[in-house]
């Protein structure tokens, strides 16, 4: 109570110099940060009295590298974007409202389906439709993975994956694999 500005000092927890911010904020945005990265962090107040002490060390860790979403804009089933069967595709759940739309084809040697969504980093859910009516369904709590079996006679259908947030849940930076 009473500062008039803020010394915030950051280094790698590896490092042995800090690099100081000078502020009259009480927060502070960072950039530049290097991904995966334990930073230690402290601050004094400099008051009408003089500085306080430094306080405490606080340590945190900076998110991992990013993930580059490749299929954007797909928010709707009309807009979903093609997968092949049988490979893996990473994607991004970016916003609280933002849904991923994927389609592919079954065929007649194959006409079985499974889809797994693994490497959550927040609650998602997932939906299987063949043409606009959900065969599938699966919503683990957590991050844990996701999968929809399917067992089918029809072959040459086109389906839909519908992701999505449970409760708005979102990553900027991290995807998943479908």
């Amino acid at each position: 109570t009473g500062a008039s500005s803020y010394t915030f000092e950051i280094k790698s927890n590896s490092a042995t110099t800090w690099t100081t911010f000078n502020t009259t904020s009480t927060s502070i945005n960072l950039s530049g940060l290097t991904a995966s990265t334990t930073y230690n962090t402290r601050v004094l107040a400099t008051c009408s009295s003089g500085n306080s002490p430094y306080s405490s060390i606080v340590n945190f860790t900076s998110a991992a590298a990013g993930c580059t979403d490749n299929f954007e804009s797909n928010n709707s089933q009309s807009a979903a974007k093609p997968i092949a069967p049988g490979t893996t595709i990473n994607a991004l759940v970016g916003t609280s409202t933002d849904v991923d739309w994927f389609k592919f084809s079954n065929t007649s040697t194959q006409k079985n389906i499974k889809v797994t969504m693994t490497n959550l980093v927040a609650d998602y859910d997932m939906i299987l439709y063949r043409s606009s009516t959900q065969v599938g369904l699966s919503e683990n709590t957590g991050t844990a993975n996701e999968q929809i079996i399917y067992n089918t006679t029809t072959a040459a259908t086109t389906y839909y994956v519908k992701v999505y947030g449970y409760n708005g849940a979102f990553s900027l930076s991290q995807c998943y694999n479908l």
